[in-house]
């Protein structure tokens, strides 16, 4: 229920925004600035996500923990998601999924069961590949 009420007042509000902004300054303008900020944030987590990639890379060979960099990676593919959605809430959203400081904070602070869940399924990956290399 209140998963219900958040995305309808995520949809309202982008609503009353996108209608505000529009009459501010113009719809065309409006829907241009949407538009720009989805191509230039979409390409901003293709640029984070191959980055972390990386990072995934380096820490396997090392054989380091990865739950991190997979939780980030997780929040980048969903500040994609969200830039497809036309509005400024959502690209707003977006951008601090996506923008290397904001995400680690939230990384940082997601629940305890969703860390576990990540870990359990980067270990068995870990672990298949192994087995496949063997």
């Amino acid at each position: 229920m209140i998963l219900l009420i958040a995305i309808l007042g995520l949809a309202f509000g982008e609503i009353y925004l996108s209608i505000k902004i529009g009459a501010s300054i113009g719809a065309f303008r409006a829907i241009m600035i949407m538009v720009i900020t989805a191509v230039i944030g979409l390409f901003l987590a293709q640029l984070e996500a191959f980055a972390l990639i990386r990072r995934v890379e380096g820490r396997f060979k090392a054989n380091g923990p990865m739950t991190d960099e997979a939780i980030e990676i997780v929040f980048v593919a969903f500040g994609a998601i969200l830039l497809l959605i036309p509005g400024f809430i959502t690209d707003v959203i977006a951008f601090l999924f996506i923008i290397p400081p904001p995400r680690a904070y939230f990384a940082a602070r997601v629940s305890p069961g969703f860390r576990r869940k990540i870990e359990e399924v980067v270990e068995k990956k870990r672990a298949e590949f192994a087995s496949r290399k063997k």
